[in-house]
């Protein structure tokens, strides 16, 4: 499978490819751990998520099997300030995501 990882140099976003690296979790060895899997690991400096023209192009390069959403806007006090910035990152980006893949 062809997987894209957004935030992937995030906390979440490591673990993630650390399970994808070594072919299993804390918890076992989920079936998609089985398969031969290739990462496309992209964080804010390849890809801002909450550029659209940015996602349809890649989306439009690359035919990605899955995404593993990981990017987020996770700064709580400016989370309180820059609510927009927040929600586009948080909640419109990651529709988007659904919506094209």
């Amino acid at each position: 499978m062809k997987i894209l990882v957004t935030g992937a140099r995030g906390q979440l976003g490591c673990e993630i490819v650390k399970c994808f690296e070594r072919g299993y979790t804390e918890l076992g060895k989920p079936e998609i751990l089985e398969e031969k899997n290739e990462l496309a690991k992209l964080d804010i400096d390849e890809l801002d998520i909450s550029d659209l023209g940015a996602l349809l192009s890649l989306f439009e390069k690359e035919r990605f099997d899955a995404v593993i959403n990981c990017a987020a806007f996770t700064n709580v006090n400016l989370c309180e300030t820059e609510r927009d910035t927040a929600f586009k990152a948080n909640a419109i980006c990651p529709r988007i995501y659904y919506s094209i893949s």
